[in-house]
């Protein structure tokens, strides 16, 4: 652990500060989902991903290759974004897909 420490202590010291966490702040599973989700996927050789439990075609010129994936929950879209480590600040959207939460979680109610 201290070597780990030591070799990563130049990234943490160089980190963002954190926010401290809210004290009054109470999780209520009664209520609505919402805010956006990111994922990180890497497409099929067909341009596909696999991401909540369903396939999405995505890009069938963009095979074997990054996206970010993300959830947009109050637009009830997913848009995947094109990921390259060469240019990182280019991600032009390569598709938009409908996304409706199930019902159960929409209501925050859980199955559990």
């Amino acid at each position: 652990m201290a070597a780990h420490r030591r070799r990563t202590a130049a990234r943490q010291d160089g980190a963002p500060a954190r926010r401290p966490f809210p004290a009054a702040w109470r999780f209520d599973p009664r209520a609505p989902v919402e805010g956006r989700l990111v994922f990180l996927r890497r497409t099929t050789a067909a341009g596909a991903v696999a991401l909540l439990g369903r396939s999405f075609a995505v890009d069938h010129h963009w095979v074997h290759r990054l996206v970010r994936c993300e959830v947009d929950l109050d637009a009830a879209a997913i848009r995947f974004y094109a990921l390259r480590r060469r240019d990182p600040t280019w991600q032009p959207l390569l598709h938009e897909a409908p996304y409706v939460l199930p019902a159960a979680r929409r209501a925050g109610v859980t199955s559990r």
